[in-house]
């Protein structure tokens, strides 16, 4: 009997004494796929082990006596992890890759229809002018194949696995033989993400008033997964809505009543590996109904084994290590797919292209961390000590991926090297040191190409045209202005387009926390309640609420939990709540002293979150305004409660200034726009005739909450010369926004779409 070993690398003290036995009893041959110079080279690591093997086990015969020709190396930089995968139809389609046994002639076929951008060492010269079918060649000279023609001489080599299906769904429609040689990870499915959910939302259960509650953050995840969307059925469907419209922080459990699937994931799971097997049993026949799910069935199964196996143990712990101990049980499983070796497309993972060659090579993820793969097995044991005594360590792993691309690309004729070039987050944007080691090493000719991100060009346009459709809705009595939407007109004319034009306005989400907007709506409505219940506030009455710090408190943590739609408040919210109390005893206490410098014992409400509207040449406005006070000395307050940030100069505006306050309000200069003295300006036409203050003497009174702890509130009286020059500059404006040849322009300021709504659909 004789014995052959081939395309062995990395070899074990237990393989080489076996082999060491049968090579002196002359009973093995060994073949090493030792050829190309690079793998040869001492300095490589890929020739770490090889080196050894040749000396100790010889060469049974010599491969490749007549040498390795160089293959033609192309490099792609790609700003996106997917969009690697989009390049494929024109690299598979458009005769970037030649038909077997074919040379590029010239340059290589160019696999973008038009030349992008092209970087240091790339081919460009004006007499490649495309042949018929678009290819980058010199004419005459084209050798693109039909889709047929790719078969089992092209590989597409994925370090990335979790790029599998977006390969596949990228795959050119002519080709129809793909062979898939590599699993799909659990880890990336959609499936796995299910059940991290479903594990997250059983640990973060609660109970309340005797009813389970489950937290918002993971029942959305499970709402959003694609796997319960298509299983759902219409009553499941409607419960979803339901529950997305009410937005609440912790959903009961009584509102996924009435389907089974709901009902059979929402519900707390005392007997985890028993609730497991349950939950898939329910989902097993809704995947198989839908026809496309085998995937997510095999992992159904793996999952249900798993789940089995620990329901046998019978283990006594913790559920969050329950959980924990399911998850490490799937994290490496993988379904395979099943394929005809010999035929087709070939798509695999580099651990499975060892031994094999093929003429055309595509590798995406060809990136520093990827490509080799940056992964050390956890271990106790000292590096030293590892090599001490001949243990696995990291130039091991190093000297094992170098092999794998060294000896890929060895007999390959045509080579795509694509690699991620985003730098922002964990990214680096580094091709792999094997890109660099061909070129500044072994003297590769490698051509470079660079793809840029669509978006830039979305952004090219700076404004958006206006359209009759436009005018017609600003014309319509539903079509009311504000001091808001002057404002964003003024900041960016494209953010009043999308708001009020189109009426668009972001998603309603569950809030963790107060935001801004939230806490400001907190505030007005504990004033409004504070106040509303006497129309005259006295000394007495003052003192009175701020004696019952204590009921205050309880007022706001309620109007806290309407506004976060939760039972009770925690964390963080604490913090505001108590921020909320002060700014309240701090408004009620700023009052009281505005009485003692009055000498007046009280003062009367006029209005508390008064809603007025008014015409300002032609077009509708509305404005709220928080509180409208009247004081004994006849002084009436336009008061407006405000826990942003106020500068000096926003409610600074008198004759003297009001110039200098109006332009630089119509200015371009958003961070230096005085905000306010628009509000100033309209609320007092909001006022102007009302009988409710007829022949009275007006201010403008801003309770700014930082401020009112160190001084007292400025009364800003009307200014004559302001209310002109903002009269003549307001109509001016509502008539550039009837104007349909003055376009909604983006603004210049990229400060200003940092935090705006709609910064992606207007392409900044």
């Amino acid at each position: 009997a004789k014995f052959v070993f081939v395309g062995l690398n990395a070899l074990n003290e237990c393989e080489k004494r076996v082999m060491r036995k049968m090579r002196d009893a002359r009973l093995a041959e060994f073949c090493w796929d030792w050829s190309s110079a690079e793998i040869k080279d001492p300095a490589n690591r890929a020739s770490f082990f090889l080196s050894q093997n040749v000396a100790e086990f010889p060469q049974a015969f010599d491969i490749d006596p007549d040498g390795l020709p160089r293959p033609v190396v192309n490099v792609v930089s790609v700003p996106s992890s997917v969009g690697q995968t989009k390049l494929l139809p024109s690299i598979l389609s458009s005769g970037c890759i030649p038909p077997s046994g074919v040379r590029p002639s010239g340059s290589p076929h160019h696999p973008f229809g038009t030349v992008p951008p092209l970087s240091s060492g790339s081919p460009e010269n004006d007499s490649f002018l495309g042949c018929s079918r678009g290819c980058y060649v010199p004419q005459g000279e084209c050798a693109q194949p039909d889709s047929s023609d790719i078969g089992i001489n092209t590989a597409i080599v994925l370090p990335d696995e979790g790029l599998l299906m977006n390969v596949l769904n990228s795959i050119p429609e002519g080709i129809e033989d793909v062979n898939v040689t590599m699993g799909y990870p659990m880890r990336g499915s959609e499936f796995q993400a299910l059940m991290n959910d479903i594990a997250g939302m059983q640990q973060n259960l609660r109970e309340k008033n005797g009813e389970k509650q489950f937290y918002h953050k993971f029942v959305w995840g499970i709402f959003s997964n694609g796997i319960i969307r298509d299983c759902l059925s219409e009553k499941g469907n409607g419960i979803v809505a339901k529950i997305r419209k009410d937005a609440r922080y912790f959903i009961n459990q009584s509102y996924f009543g009435g389907d089974p699937l709901l009902e059979t994931i929402f519900r707390p799971a005392t007997d985890i590996p028993r609730y497991i097997k349950e939950l898939l049993i329910a989902l097993a026949p809704l995947l198989k109904e839908q026809g496309t799910m085998q995937m997510e069935l095999d992992f159904a199964m793996y999952y249900y084994k798993a789940a089995n196996r620990l329901e046998g143990l019978r283990l006594d712990v913790l559920p969050r290590t329950m959980w924990r101990l399911l998850d490490q049980l799937t994290a490496r499983a993988s379904v395979p797919f099943k394929g005809e070796p010999l035929k087709g497309l070939q798509i695999m993972g580099p651990l499975e292209t060892r031994a094999l060659d093929f003429d055309n090579l595509i590798i995406l993820s060809c990136n520093e961390g990827m490509f080799p793969r940056r992964s050390v097995a956890p271990s106790f044991i000292p590096a030293e000590l590892r090599k001490g005594f001949g243990l696995p360590t990291y130039e091991y792993q190093d000297s094992v991926w170098a092999y794998y691309f060294y000896r890929l690309i060895q007999r390959a004729s045509n080579i795509w090297l694509v690699f991620d070039s985003r730098t922002e987050l964990s990214r680096s944007g580094e091709e792999s040191r094997y890109i660099r080691q061909m070129q500044m090493l072994y003297d590769f000719d490698l051509r470079r190409y660079v793809v840029k991100a669509p978006l830039q060009q979305a952004a090219a346009s700076s404004a958006i045209d206006k359209t009759d459709e436009d005018l017609e809705t600003m014309q319509s009595d539903r079509f009311y202005l504000s001091v808001s939407a002057l404002q964003n007109y003024l900041s960016c004319p494209a953010k009043f387009y999308y708001s009020k034009i189109k009426g668009l306005s972001a998603a309603d989400e569950v809030s963790e926390s107060l935001d801004a907007g939230m806490l400001g709506t907190v505030l007005h409505e504990s004033m409004e309640y504070l106040y509303g219940v006497s129309k005259t506030i006295s000394k007495a009455y003052i003192d009175k609420l701020l004696s019952d710090e204590a009921g205050i408190r309880a007022l706001i943590a309620g109007k806290i939990k309407q506004q976060l739609k939760t039972d009770e408040v925690e964390g963080r919210n604490l913090i505001f709540e108590e921020l909320i109390v002060k700014y309240v005893m701090q408004i009620l206490r700023t009052d009281k002293k505005r009485l003692q410098l009055s000498g007046k014992n009280s003062f009367r409400i006029l209005g508390l979150e008064l809603e007025r509207k008014c015409e300002i040449a032609g077009f509708n406005f509305v404005g709220y305004i928080d509180r409208l006070d009247m004081f004994e000395d006849g002084t009436v307050r336009i008061v407006d409660y405000k826990t942003g940030k106020v500068k000096e100069q926003d409610v600074d505006v008198n004759d003297s200034n009001a110039a200098k306050v109006v332009d630089a309000l119509f200015g371009k200069n958003n961070s230096e726009r005085p905000k306010i003295a628009l509000q100033l300006y309209l609320y007092d036409e909001y006022l102007e005739g009302d009988p409710l203050v007829k022949g009275m003497d007006m201010v403008n009174c801003i309770y700014q909450t930082s401020n009112i702890f160190v001084k007292m509130p400025e009364e800003v009286r009307r200014s004559a010369n302001f209310c002109e020059l903002m009269r003549e500059r307001v109509a001016g404006l509502l008539d550039e926004l009837r104007d349909k040849e003055v376009p909604w322009s983006r603004t210049g300021d990229d400060k200003t779409c940092e935090y705006c709504d709609f910064k992606t659909i207007c392409g900044r």
